[in-house]
């Protein structure tokens, strides 16, 4: 990685108790500064009156945009989890507001784009119909698809009428990033967390830390904000680290999780538990990612296969994240259904240009 005055102020942002006022000081591109905490999930935590005042209105202005989307997005999960309550449906909430509020202390401080809700496979159908009570409509598949993505897929987009955008699991990973948890197993261990607009139930401290742990991992830690709430999940006060240890290790996550711990340790100077490293894992793979991270800031398509317990697993993944469309490719090149599967020939073009410009922009 290159340093400059803009790329320290986001690494003393995202740190433990990094020196944002000195890193404020000592930068002279604005706009490389304020795009850079866009790209990592951090414009929320920048002070925006400690900054240059036209910088300020800028940052005061986009703040109040994400505020308003997450106030959305959690007033919306609150919504749907009334719902799944009266229809007796178990589920937890994960990612996004609650551990925005569980991990800040703040549902603004964290920039999500949708809410998470994982539910049993055999609870679908009771799903279904709170869906259809609120007026939720499908995104990405139509109802053939749909059905075929549920017999092999693991999650499913939804939009309600206010714009917010549900991303239901009935798994927690697939065989493409397989993470041995089932989703039985970790509705069982549900917790209750408080949010502005009521209660939802929510994932264990051990179950949620694992969860974001991998999922940095999954995105190829490409942004920091991510690497940061792992870092304070990981030094939270209570934790069972015989649980997450034995957890972890059953998953076959423990590269993904020791990865996402370490770049936090490592990079964001977040105390690194001893029970860390004692998990079992190729030092190497391990090695190679944090250097991946330290030269790129984000582990590269060429180095991702080391994320995998087993080798299989990362022969899979790479294939999967190459050809298989997502609802962002959807969203940035949108085409009538009947073309849909021009998208197995358009992602991996979207993936290289994104590729290059994310090179051309360290």
């Amino acid at each position: 990685m290159i340093a400059t005055p803009e790329l320290d102020l986001l690494l003393e942002i995202a740190r433990r108790d990094g020196d944002v006022p000195g890193a404020i000081a000592r930068v002279s591109d604005w706009n490389r500064a304020l795009e850079l905490l866009a790209m990592h999930g951090l414009r929320p935590m920048l002070p925006a009156d400690r900054v240059p005042r036209s910088v300020g209105r800028k940052v005061a202005q986009a703040q109040l945009q994400v505020r308003h989307h997450n106030e959305l997005n959690a007033a919306e999960l609150v919504r749907f989890s009334d719902v799944l309550q009266g229809h007796g449906v178990p589920h937890v909430a994960y990612k996004g507001a609650v551990a925005a509020k569980r991990y800040y202390g703040d549902i603004d401080l964290r920039e999500y784009s949708d809410f998470d809700v994982l539910v049993a496979p055999e609870s679908l159908p009771r799903v279904d119909t709170s869906l259809r009570e609120l007026g939720y409509e499908a995104l990405m598949y139509t109802d053939r698809e749909g059905a075929r993505n549920r017999r092999i897929g693991f999650e499913e987009s939804w939009q309600a009428h206010s714009g917010a955008v549900l991303d239901l699991h009935w798994q927690i990973s697939d065989a493409f990033f397989p993470i041995g948890l089932t989703s039985a197993e970790l509705l069982s261990r549900a917790v209750t967390a408080e949010l502005p607009d009521g209660s939802v139930f929510t994932m264990s401290d051990e179950d949620h830390l694992i969860v974001l742990a991998t999922h940095a991992a999954r995105h190829f830690f490409e942004r920091l904000e991510w690497v940061k709430t792992v870092g304070i999940a990981m030094t939270g006060e209570g934790l069972d680290w015989g649980a997450i240890v034995e957890r972890v290790v059953r998953a076959r996550c423990a590269i993904a999780f020791i990865s996402a711990c370490r770049i936090a340790a490592r990079f964001l100077a977040y105390p690194l538990p001893d029970a860390v490293l004692s998990i079992p894992v190729r030092e190497t793979s391990v090695s190679a990612i944090l250097d991946a991270v330290e030269r790129d800031l984000v582990v590269s398509h060429r180095d991702s296969w080391r994320l995998f317990d087993r080798r299989r697993d990362a022969m899979r993944r790479v294939l999967k994240v190459v050809f298989e469309p997502r609802i962002t490719d959807a969203r940035a090149m949108p085409l009538p259904h009947a073309m849909r599967s021009a998208y197995y020939l358009l992602r991996p073009i979207r993936l290289a240009a994104k590729h290059i410009r994310l090179r051309l922009k360290k």
